[in-house]
């Protein structure tokens, strides 16, 4: 039995693990390939935009400088008079030594090069940057660019042949014809030190580089493959005319080929496909290895995990069968046993989740309770304050001493607070907002009892920005205008002040009225901490500051009989946004 379920075991794992696996791995093989093409593409395309620089230096570099030097008048005149052996003075003596000094250093500062030869057409005599200098034609022992410059078309101004002199060595030739004259510069290119410098361009390994020039002749060809080049002259023209990034085949291999063309050559780049193979089989590798550990890892569990359930269940019937013989029944340890053993603690597991939800919704439903009378204490507003507006307003117009401007604002300002208390009552507002509903409150107070009354607001001006809730400053000051100014005979001061604590924003109204005695203090704040209380300001606003921010946000009352009273109340600063 344990044998089975062990096998059943593994299968599944096998499945749930390994087989992701494969597909994973397919889909990165894919990814993989199409990445190591592009990245293969990308090191062609850097070999050779590398190699156009090379070769522009070694090709077209010399030929500017070259036009240069014989496109003077005066110079082509004693070059002229030098090489057909004629007379010359002694400015033209100058020209030469800096011509022949020109050629020396041209030839000097490019390692690649080997000697320049100028030389007018039917002249006996041309012009080298090495030895004497002027040299016969007669006494020259490399003709090959003579024969190269004369089989040159008439209209053509450069041509780029390779020549194999007598002792077999191969160089690569650069002739150009004169601008203002019948006649060539020939440019020696050493072709073993041309390789070397190119070969340090090659940016990636088993890549070939062939330098053609612009009749597809190859010129040299260069590669890190450690194998000898073998392309022949017909596959180098099926490359010139294939599609460039893409595979073709060529020697017995597939190559991606890229290409680049110059003034006066052409480069190929390729790559064979044994080189992402390569880098591919890394992969293989990887996958292989990852493949055993999983094997492994899935016959490990399989085996851990019936051993472990096998053994879970064996403990269960134990349990089982000490009960029916009446033994001691030891619970068992269901740390150690938590596959198979969920069928049997579903129901506990259930009543428990059961408790849990019930105990959610008798939560839920408390909540839903405290915002529905959060709104609706939100909405209250005092309708002492709305009927002894409306009546002081009836009164001026019934005995015609109401001036239209001053009850047109009383009527904006009455309007303002309204819109301002019950249009979006629990959307937060800053403290701001909270005093100018304040400042409506009070023109509509200062019109009914006129000047009686100094209002003074003390507070940063950063803290104008702090997130409150809707009628916060106005219960304050009303209480303290009815019950702490009422009944003076001189005019009253209200402050209203606002600092922060550290992580706690402080709110206080102080009034210069009456006061009251500690009796009457403790008799008030029982009433405002009444839920059942009739009294609408200040018990209101107590209700919504501990339903919002908690108990310790709950009013305090602090006075001095005969002095003053001050109501305040404590905010997390915290729980305030600022609106900057």
């Amino acid at each position: 039995m344990k044998k089975r379920f062990f096998f059943r075991r593994a299968v599944k794992y096998f499945l749930i693990m390994v087989a992701p696996t494969v597909l994973l791995f397919a889909a990165f093989m894919v990814n993989a390939i199409s990445s190591q093409e592009k990245q293969l593409r990308y090191d062609g395309q850097m070999t050779l935009d590398a190699a156009v620089e090379n070769c522009d230096m070694t090709l077209n570099g010399l030929t500017v400088q070259n036009d240069l030097l014989t496109g003077s008048s005066r110079m082509r005149m004693a070059l002229s008079r030098i090489l057909t052996n004629k007379e010359i003075s002694y400015t033209d003596s100058v020209f030469l030594y800096s011509l022949r000094t020109t050629l020396s250093s041209m030839v000097d500062g490019n390692p690649t090069l080997e000697r320049i030869v100028l030389w007018l057409d039917d002249a006996p005599r041309a012009l080298t940057s090495d030895g004497p200098g002027i040299e016969f034609l007669s006494t020259m022992t490399d003709f090959s660019w003579k024969e190269a410059y004369q089989m040159m078309e008439p209209e053509q101004r450069i041509g780029v042949r390779k020549v194999t002199d007598g002792s077999g060595l191969t160089r690569v030739l650069m002739i150009r014809r004169m601008l203002q004259t019948h006649g060539c510069a020939v440019t020696y290119i050493n072709s073993d030190r041309w390789i070397q410098s190119l070969h340090a361009l090659l940016h990636r390994q088993n890549e070939y580089l062939m330098v053609l020039n612009s009749e597809g002749e190859l010129l040299v060809s260069v590669t890190n493959d450690g194998r000898p080049f073998h392309f022949d002259q017909t596959e180098i023209m099926k490359l010139l005319t294939a599609q460039d990034g893409t595979w073709i085949q060529a020697a017995g291999e597939h190559f991606l080929f890229d290409r680049s063309t110059g003034e006066n050559f052409i480069l190929l780049s390729g790559i064979p496909r044994r080189t992402m193979a390569a880098a591919v089989s890394e992969v293989w590798r990887t996958f292989l290895l990852i493949l055993l550990v999983d094997l492994a890892v899935v016959m490990t569990l399989a085996w851990v995990t019936t051993r472990r359930l096998t053994g879970q269940m064996h403990d269960i019937i134990q349990m089982f069968d000490d009960a029916m013989h009446e033994r001691p029944v030891k619970k068992p340890d269901f740390r150690k046993h938590r596959d198979e053993s969920d069928i049997i603690m579903d129901n506990i597991i259930y009543m428990y989740l059961k408790d849990n939800a019930l105990r959610d919704r008798v939560e839920e439903a408390v909540l839903r309770k405290e915002n529905a009378e959060l709104m609706a204490l939100q909405l209250q507003i005092n309708p002492h304050f709305l009927y002894n507006t409306l009546q002081t307003m009836d009164f001026a117009i019934l005995t015609g001493k109401a001036d239209k401007q001053e009850l047109s604002d009383v009527f904006h300002d009455l309007s303002g607070i309204l819109k301002y208390a019950l249009s979006s009552p629990q959307e937060p507002v800053v403290l701001a907002d909270e005093l100018d509903c304040l400042k409506r409150y009070v023109d509509i107070q200062r019109y009914r009892f006129g000047d009686q009354f100094v209002l003074y607001i003390e507070m940063e001006e950063k803290l104008k920005q702090a997130q409150v809730f809707r009628m916060m400053l106005q219960p304050l000051v009303e209480n303290s205008m009815i019950h702490g100014l009422n009944g003076l005979k001189e005019r009253g001061y209200i402050w209203v002040r606002a600092a922060r604590n550290g992580d706690r924003l402080t709110v206080s109204v102080t009034d210069s009225g009456a006061g009251m005695t500690e009796e009457e203090r403790i008799k008030l704040l029982k009433t405002i901490n009444d839920a059942g209380s009739r009294s609408i300001g200040l018990t209101n606003l107590n209700r919504r500051l501990i339903l919002s921010y908690g108990k310790e946000s709950a009013l305090r009352i602090d006075s001095v009989p005969f002095e003053e009273t001050t109501v305040s109340f404590e905010i997390p600063y915290k729980s305030i946004i600022s609106c900057g």
